[in-house]
């Protein structure tokens, strides 16, 4: 019974120490599970990820967990380098549950409030404070992803910004909002291995863009398809330093397929990026599109050793409107470029194609070549067999070498001018250096005129940042002195300055093109000079030239003018009209049988084929002569005008007409309407009388031409007194007059008056007869005497004057 009783006590203790430590071991596990959980995110942030960062690129890594939950994590995060930060993210959060955990799977982890720094390290963007990896040669050459532990189902990045530090500007800040969706498999010993992975960012403020990349795999490799899209390029300019010296506008869409091979190698990719509404504006260049509505496209395909690229749609609008393709290829690993492109200058509608290749790297040197096809510019200039050639060396942003070219002809064919074998050797500076040390070389061998070697033109062109100038020197194989010399500035954006200068030169008949047909029988010497100032700004051209004939002497069969000096000044260039009133002097004027001095022209150029004379005025016979306003212009049929005449020497005059060999006193005055044509010259009711009141004496010597002019007086012996009486004639007044009949010229001689000394004749039934007596008479005559002079033999005109209205 005892032992009974002790062994039921004994059960009854073993039980009570039983359950005693069932109840105290689930208060000891939850309170230490309390204390681990209260230590844990101590434990996470000094033991754990010290070990999970440590491996990170940076000097600097500071983590920091503020709250762990069996659902969620939160922390911070700060990654830099000594004192300077180069990534922070102010709160970054996982959401998970204990069952996700135990699947080794987080449902979303978020990075709010991320900072990135970047800086520019030789032009390259590069997060700051990134410790450089392993050599290439240290570099594992096989990779494969690791087996994670734990499979993040979206990351989300929110509220962040890439801060860009530039050298010199201030800090430009990119906000950038990102979703991340990531693809696992799950590895049967435990883990999952990345497979595919979806992409969506958007960002805010210096640079807006929004793309989409979508990684998914393909075979034993991985493809990754993205697009992304910048509504400003514009943007890119304060961050990308070679885009400073430019004006941008336009947007820009790149999307693509790449093949990425175990994960680290490039494979076969395909890169298309198009830009829409380029514009790119320079000092002195402007860049857009070939077709407003039509984008640029670069499109790039090749591996990790070539690329091919193709350009379309680029063209140039300043300084020329220039369109471009072009096609080739780049040897990654030789570093060599080799392609073809073709131009199509709007000017010329004509292509110009060519090819280059070169070495590509931090100083690039290209080596370039082209051809033309004939072309016409503006429908008149014929320009054949151009080409072109040179070398090329970027470096620092500017591109030096030089550009060899040659023309074989330009030719206007309506004109019959032609420019053959033309060479022009310039050096390239772009942006143009200060100063012209090194100006390029022009030459023009052959100035051809109805295919006529009639000149040759050399010169130099130099640039500077500012302008181009230029100089250059004609000469011609037809005169040894002959230099025309011009200078001239194009200044960038604003204007154009041309002078040209012609010193005074002899010239004769002799140096004139064969080309240019002259009238038979015309020669002339004399010396000449011209000046030209020519300007265009904002468009508008203004220019003006002088030219200066002096001591010119011109013989035409029997024509002779000599003394010729004067000036022609166009103020108004390009209009091609002088100045009014410009002067021509001639000292003397030889017209077949008349002769006249002291010439005096006014007149002035209204265009390139007409000439208006203002006035003109000479001295003929003693007297003054003065002609009416008179346009000239090509192909005319007649010119017509009248000749005023005052105090012409009645004898003097007479004796030019070669009537009568007349000596004595006395002038006239009056007009002769005068017509010039291709069948001579005619006269149209002209008269020149006496000055009223002014009486005078005229003495014929051979009256026997004055008979003939009065075939219509019977043989009497009035006849023979009229003739006697104009031996010594005492006239009260004279008139002559001219008209054309046929070919001849009526000139008709009216006198009246008396013998200045009685006459052996005397009166006999009422008629004049002979005195025996030797006593004379004076009695009053009035006489009128018709000559007929042939005009040809007067003017001595053949051919002369239809040539010269031909040549008018």
């Amino acid at each position: 019974m005892l032992f009974a009783q002790s062994s039921s006590v004994t059960v009854k203790s073993m039980k009570g120490k039983t359950i005693a430590i069932a109840c105290v071991f689930p208060l000891l596990l939850l309170l230490t599970g309390t204390v681990v959980f209260i230590l844990l995110p101590l434990i996470t942030e000094r033991y754990v990820l010290p070990t999970l960062t440590e491996k990170l690129p940076f000097d600097r890594s500071v983590v920091s967990i503020s709250r762990l939950t069996p659902w969620s994590a939160r922390g911070t995060l700060t990654l830099g380098d000594g004192e300077q930060t180069s990534i922070s993210i102010a709160r970054f959060e996982a959401n998970y549950s204990p069952g996700s955990l135990l699947r080794g799977k987080i449902f979303s982890v978020l990075l709010d409030s991320a900072t990135i720094h970047v800086q520019l390290e030789d032009g390259k963007p590069m997060v700051r404070g990134l410790s450089s990896g392993p050599s290439p040669s240290k570099q594992q050459t096989d990779f494969a992803l690791p087996v994670l532990p734990v499979a993040i189902e979206r990351i989300d990045l929110v509220n962040t910004r890439i801060a860009v530090h530039m050298p010199v500007q201030k800090t430009h800040f990119i906000n950038l909002e990102v979703a991340l969706i990531p693809a696992y498999t799950e590895v049967p010993d435990g883990g999952y291995e990345l497979q595919a992975l979806t992409l969506e960012v958007a960002t805010r403020g210096a640079l807006q863009i929004t793309g989409q990349l979508a990684v998914q795999p393909q075979n034993e490799d991985h493809r990754m398809t993205f697009r992304a899209e910048l509504a400003k390029i514009a943007e890119l300019r304060p961050i990308l330093p070679v885009l400073s010296p430019w004006q941008i506008a336009g947007k820009l869409e790149v999307g693509g397929d790449v093949v990425i091979k175990e994960l680290q190698k490039l494979g076969e990719y395909v890169i298309t990026a198009e830009a829409a509404g380029l514009e790119l504006r320079g000092n002195t260049v402007e860049v857009g599109l070939a077709e407003p509505d039509e984008p640029a496209i670069l499109q790039l395909n090749g591996d990790m050793h070539r690329v091919d690229y193709a350009l379309v749609g680029l063209a140039m609008t300043t300084p020329e409107a220039v369109s471009l393709e072009t096609t080739g290829f780049y040897d990654i690993g030789g570093r060599m470029l080799q392609g073809r492109f073709q131009l199509l200058p709007d000017r010329l509608k004509a292509s110009l194609s060519g090819e280059y290749h070169g070495k590509i790297g931090a100083q690039t040197a290209l080596s370039y070549s082209m051809t033309g096809e004939s072309f016409f510019l503006n429908n008149t200039i014929e320009i054949s067999g151009y080409g072109a050639s040179g070398e090329l060396d970027f470096g620092n942003g500017s591109v030096v070498g030089n550009l060899r070219a040659s023309l074989t002809t330009v030719s206007l064919p309506e004109k019959e001018v032609a420019l053959r074998d033309i060479a022009v050797d310039l050096p390239v500076n772009f942006p143009p250096a200060d100063g012209v040390d090194n100006p390029g070389k022009f030459a023009i061998e052959e100035v051809r005129y109805k295919n006529e070697h009639i000149g040759s033109i050399a010169g130099e062109i130099g640039f500077t940042p500012e302008q181009i100038a230029l100089n250059l020197q004609a000469t011609t194989p037809l005169h040894d002195g002959f230099t025309f010399a011009c200078n001239g500035v194009l200044r960038f954006h604003e204007n154009v300055d041309v002078q040209c200068n012609l010193p005074e030169i002899e010239f004769d008949a002799s140096h004139v093109p064969g080309a240019i047909s002259l009238p038979d029988g015309l020669q002339f010497n004399g010396k000449i000079g011209a000046k030209l100032n020519y300007t265009i700004k904002s468009g508008v051209h203004r220019g003006n030239a002088t030219i200066v004939p002096s001591d010119i002497q011109v013989n035409y069969n029997e024509y002779s003018f000599s003394g010729i000096n004067g000036s022609l000044h166009f103020p108004r260039l390009p209009v091609v009209q002088s100045s009014p009133s410009q002067l021509f002097t001639i000292e003397t004027l030889e017209l077949g049988k008349l002769r006249m001095a002291d010439a005096r022209l006014f007149f002035r150029v209204d265009d390139a084929e007409t000439l208006f004379i203002e006035e003109a005025r000479l001295r003929w016979s003693g007297g003054r002569v003065e002609a009416g306003a008179l346009k000239l212009y090509k192909g005319m049929e007649r010119v017509e005008t009248r000749l005023y005449c005052d105090r012409l020497s009645y004898t003097e005059l007479l004796d030019q007409f070669g009537v009568g060999d007349a000596e004595g006193g006395g002038s006239l005055n009056g007009r002769l309407p005068i017509v010039i044509s291709r069948e001579g010259v005619e006269f149209d009711d002209g008269f020149l009388f006496s000055t009223p009141g002014d009486s005078g004496i005229v003495r014929f010597s051979n009256t026997q031409k004055l008979r003939q002019g009065m075939a219509a007086m019977a043989k009497t012996t009035y006849l023979d007194y009229s003739l006697d009486a104009l031996e010594n004639f005492a006239y009260n007044w004279t008139k002559l007059t001219f008209n054309t009949e046929g070919e001849e010229l009526l000139l008709t001689l009216q006198l009246d008056g008396k013998p200045a000394q009685p006459l052996p004749y005397g009166y006999q039934q009422g008629q004049i007869v002979k005195a025996a007596d030797g006593q004379g008479i004076q009695h009053p005559l009035r006489l009128d005497v018709n000559f007929r002079l042939p005009m040809r033999d007067l003017f001595r005109y053949g051919k002369s004057i239809q040539s010269l209205m031909e040549n008018m």
